[in-house]
C-alpha cells in the first residue's frame, strides 16, 4: 500500500510540474513559446457568448480552473494538438474559456449549471443557433472535431450542411 500510495503521489507531482509550464495563448497573442499550436481564446461573459452567437460562430466552450489537473491535462494533449487546435482557428469558430477559478465567477458557474454539470472539466460545443452538440467531461480530439464539424464551423465563409 505505501509503494502504491509512493507512486499515486509521486506521478500527481511529475504530471502537475510538467502542466504548471504549460502556456496557453489568448486573444491577441503571438505564437507559442515551443512553436506549438496557439489557441486564441476569448474569455466567457455572457454579453461575449452572445455576441458570438448572433455573428453566427460556432462556440466552443472550456469549463477549467487554475486548479483543476484534468482540465489542464485534457488542454493539453486534446485541445492543444495540431488538428484541434486548427480547427479552433478557423474562421466561425469561437474557442471560449469559462474560467472557474474563483467562485466569485458567478456567471460562468450559473453558465456550468446551466449546461447540466457541476463538475468540470466540461468541453461544450455550440453551433451557431445556440444547440448543444457535443458535451463531454472526457473527450478526445476526433470528438472535438466531429463536433465542430457537425456545428458547422468548419468552412471559412459558409456552414456545413447539417
Amino acid at each position: 500500500m505505501a509503494v502504491c500510495g509512493l507512486l499515486l503521489v509521486g506521478s500527481g507531482t511529475w504530471v502537475g510540474l510538467s502542466l504548471s509550464g504549460t502556456k496557453t495563448a489568448v486573444a491577441g497573442a503571438g505564437g507559442g513559446e515551443s512553436g506549438g499550436p496557439v489557441i486564441a481564446w476569448v474569455y466567457y461573459t455572457p454579453e461575449r457568448l452572445a455576441g458570438e452567437q448572433a455573428a453566427g460562430n460556432t462556440v466552443v466552450l472550456d469549463f477549467t480552473a487554475d486548479w483543476c489537473l484534468n482540465c489542464k491535462a485534457l488542454e493539453k494533449a486534446v485541445l492543444e494538438s495540431d488538428r484541434v487546435a486548427a480547427r479552433l482557428r478557423e474562421p466561425g469558430v469561437t474557442p471560449m474559456k469559462v474560467d472557474i477559478t474563483s467562485s466569485r465567477n458567478v456567471a460562468g458557474n450559473v453558465l456550468l449549471k446551466e449546461m447540466g454539470s457541476l463538475t468540470i472539466p466540461l468541453l461544450v460545443v455550440l453551433d451557431p443557433a445556440g444547440e448543444v452538440v457535443f458535451r463531454g467531461d472526457f473527450y478526445t480530439a476526433d470528438q472535438v472535431v466531429d463536433a465542430v464539424d457537425r456545428a458547422g464551423g468548419t468552412i471559412p465563409g459558409a456552414r456545413a450542411s447539417r
